[in-house]
């Protein structure tokens, strides 16, 4: 079963996320497809950003690099990377911002409490994240793009975490109980009102929400397939929570998947599921399932794992 973890436990864990890890999902606004972002160990120790190329795949952290640097998602207009980064000269989890070459890291937060878990607004003017702020396991928070005027959006002592800011406006989070427990899908107004819970599934876990480009959609993250899945798989439901319907990709003798990313087109959803080997990489599938195809394929030295896939919309 998909697990996630707060921006404390991120701590000890952002070397060697697996499978299980934590991490936002990505968000999917309207243009043309480009370049995949994803987060790998390939370079070897702590786990690092790459995006895809027309020759194979960049390191943007750098590959002699010792900071970690997860959770990446790219701004409205593709121009920007918002993530997370943990460094020696860092107190805790911290969320940056840079250029999508990699180039310009900037600070966004700086507290004595992990921040983690950014995603943009659909106009690229402000990023919400969760922060560990004022003693809580992790509330919801929203800032400028520029890291000013921070607000406050739910004050309770709940685990919140995955945010997806949807184009067309609200927040889609996974809310897990005080004590830890059964993990749902929420979505939630930028002012904090309209809470709604979107999964209601007290058997199982659904986490890594993206919202279609449209809104109207979210894939994510859930229990196996009813059809055979042998681990947890991608789902499909409308942005309310109605018409949940699994996303068959099975076709070659697996069957998993985890961390979706719709694409900007809307016609294809990245996803990182293992290969047979054990090994998990980047793959994609149309958005209304059908035969998936390997697009990143690890090298497999150490164990290394690919994870948290977003997509560069073209303007």
């Amino acid at each position: 079963m998909l697990r996630l973890v707060s921006a404390a436990s991120l701590v000890a864990a952002l070397g060697a996320l697996s499978l299980i890890g934590a991490a936002p999902a990505p968000a999917a606004y309207p243009g043309a497809n480009g370049k995949l972002v994803f987060t790998s160990t390939q370079d070897g120790g702590v786990r690092h950003i790459f995006v895809t190329t027309n020759t194979g795949i960049q390191d943007l952290t750098g590959p002699k690099s010792a900071a970690a640097e997860t959770q990446p998602e790219f701004s409205p207009d593709g121009n920007k990377i918002v993530f997370t980064r943990l460094t020696n000269s860092l107190p805790n989890t911290e969320v940056f911002v840079m250029s999508a070459n990699g180039t310009g890291r900037t600070e966004l937060t700086h507290t004595t409490q992990g921040n983690s878990d950014a995603t943009w607004s659909p106009n690229g003017k402000r990023i919400a994240f969760v922060s560990e702020r004022n003693g809580v396991p992790g509330d919801i928070y929203t800032m400028s793009a520029n890291g000013t005027n921070v607000q406050r959006v739910t004050h309770n002592t709940a685990t919140e975490t995955d945010l997806n800011w949807s184009p067309t406006g609200r927040i889609a989070f996974v809310h897990e109980p005080p004590g830890g427990g059964d993990r749902d899908i929420y979505s939630i107004k930028p002012d904090g009102t309209g809470v709604e819970n979107l999964t209601h599934d007290t058997a199982n876990d659904e986490v890594q929400p993206d919202y279609s480009p449209d809104g109207s959609k979210i894939v994510y993250a859930g229990p196996h397939h009813p059809s055979g899945s042998v681990g947890g798989d991608l789902w499909i439901m409308n942005a309310n929570g109605t018409n949940v319907h699994p996303l068959n990709h099975e076709s070659n003798g697996y069957s998993d998947g985890s961390y979706p990313a719709w694409s900007p087109n809307g016609q294809m959803i990245a996803f990182v599921a293992n290969n047979g080997t054990g090994h998990p990489g980047v793959w994609k599938v149309p958005a209304v399932g059908g035969n998936n195809f390997e697009v990143v394929t690890n090298d497999q030295n150490g164990n290394p794992y690919d994870e948290e896939v977003d997509w560069q919309p073209r303007p």
